[in-house]
């Protein structure tokens, strides 16, 4: 799915002009999901037991660089991102980015931990039977580093901030995720406006979805709702919550 990006990263300069957190490519994408998927509440929901079931909130995972640390990508899920704005989802992904890096009993590390103890062969039968305890069964297992509902709604990949355009990452069974979404590198390129070629920023946001959960249809709709709120988030910016008027 290409997008342009002139008016987004106008909009990411001037929100970051008055923001204590940075507001990234990544963070514009999770809240433009989140209020998409709180519009439509169909598209919001998890597989459990052979059944669909719609969730309460709008969870986000965002994927983060721990470069220096025992993993090299990690990352945490943002609760309720419907209902926060967009420079609220920056803090917390920082801050807990942060305690990701500088605190070693964080749950991801403490998992990493765990992982090293269990032998390579039997982790895939750890990691389904880890599922089956904690959605089927309703096990609380975050003693073993194991939050509830780890990866939460929809994955945001950082596939741009390692340089790649275009990268499709794919479906994890154990984290019971129906989509995922990576914002490619922001590159300029030719394209067509009103019959002439001009150059402008470009990003590709590559989506893998669960077609158990969402036909082409209903992924259709959700792609030209994130199309019109990230080509000009200005005219959408009480939904952002970047605090810079209703738009022009």
């Amino acid at each position: 799915l290409p997008q342009e990006c002139t008016r987004l990263l106008d909009y990411l300069a001037r929100v970051n002009a008055t923001s204590d957190a940075k507001v990234t490519v990544n963070h514009l994408v999770g809240k433009a999901i989140a209020i998409t998927l709180a519009e439509h509440p169909q598209l919001n929901g998890i597989i459990l037991r052979g059944k669909l079931y719609r969730r309460r909130t709008v969870d986000i995972f965002f994927q983060v660089d721990l470069s220096g640390t025992e993993a090299e990508l990690s990352g945490m899920v943002v609760r309720e991102c419907e209902k926060k704005s967009l420079v609220e989802i920056a803090r917390e992904v920082r801050d807990k980015a942060i305690d990701l890096r500088q605190n070693h009993h964080a749950p991801a590390r403490k998992a990493l931990t765990l992982f090293r103890v269990v032998p390579w062969l039997l982790v895939p039968w750890f990691l389904r039977f880890a599922g089956f305890l904690q959605y089927t069964l309703n096990v609380n297992l975050e003693w073993l580093g194991l939050p509830r509902d780890a990866f939460g709604s929809v994955m945001i990949n950082s596939i741009g901030s390692l340089g790649l355009e275009m990268a499709f990452a794919p479906l994890l069974p154990v984290s019971r995720v129906p989509c995922l979404i990576g914002p490619g590198k922001i590159v300029e390129k030719p394209v067509v406006v009103d019959g002439k070629i001009e150059i402008r920023p470009m990003m590709n946001l590559c989506t893998t979805f669960d077609h158990r959960f969402m036909d082409g249809m209903l992924a259709a709709k959700m792609g030209r709702r994130m199309n019109e709120l990230l080509d000009d988030p200005l005219a959408h910016d009480a939904l952002f919550g970047g605090n810079l008027g209703a738009g022009r």
